[in-house]
């Protein structure tokens, strides 16, 4: 009953888990009480150059997603008027079974 004394318990239901808990049961709350604790991350987090390059970069890889397949599906079927039906049907059977 030592390791239940040093979790303070903020409600009923807390108190009634720390109780019944195990071992395992009174690690996992300490550790979940140690990564919730508040902290003010200010401004300055936010304005970090790490953040705003992560961001940057997500935003231009989903740029180039998208405009690497649009236009080339916007247009294929007259690119399949061009050349002909019976050489893309390798491509047609592809775009088939991905949907």
């Amino acid at each position: 009953m030592a390791d239940h004394d040093e979790i303070k318990a903020t409600t009923v239901i807390e108190r009634i888990e720390i109780e019944q808990a195990d071992k395992a049961g009174v690690e996992d709350i300490t550790r979940a009480a140690a990564l919730s604790t508040e902290t003010n991350l200010g401004i300055g987090y936010f304005l970090d150059y790490h953040l705003f390059g992560s961001l940057f970069s997500l935003s231009l890889a989903a740029i180039a997603a998208f405009w690497g397949f649009a236009p080339a599906a916007a247009i294929l079927t007259f690119i399949a008027d061009d050349i002909g039906m019976y050489s893309l049907s390798a491509l047609w059977i592809l775009l088939t079974i991905s949907r």
